[in-house]
């Protein structure tokens, strides 16, 4: 599925697909972690619901005002423990299936919201 004909400046994501996430200059084959001026590759993560605070500390140290999670082929949720833990910090925080969180941060990475996205791929 493409998902963005222009390209914006920083890291967009040009398509997913299970397994693979293509970038304006790489195809990555890990969960990553991406925002606009940064792309931090092989997240380790692979189960939405086993995500910790320490697992988002990556993400949360880029300052975002959201960090959305694509949790896979399907829409699952972070404990919620660890959704108030961001929270808390002011960071807003929204999980979807990984498709939508690509469109998603596409669109706010164009609108130049701090955003950033933390993606598994299966």
């Amino acid at each position: 599925m493409k998902l963005h004909a222009e390209r914006p400046a920083g890291h967009h994501i040009r398509s997913f697909e299970p397994g693979l996430l293509r970038l304006a200059d790489r195809n990555l084959t890990a969960a990553a972690i991406i925002a606009p001026d940064r792309l931090i590759e092989d997240w380790q993560p692979a189960d939405p619901l086993a995500i910790t605070l320490e697992d988002l500390a990556p993400a949360l140290a880029l300052e975002p005002e959201l960090i959305i999670v694509g949790t896979g082929l399907t829409q699952r949720f972070v404990s919620p423990t660890v959704a108030a833990q961001v929270m808390r910090r002011g960071i807003g925080l929204e999980c979807m299936a990984t498709q939508a969180a690509c469109r998603t941060y596409n669109i706010l990475m164009a609108e130049d919201r701090r955003v950033v996205a933390a993606l598994l791929l299966r």
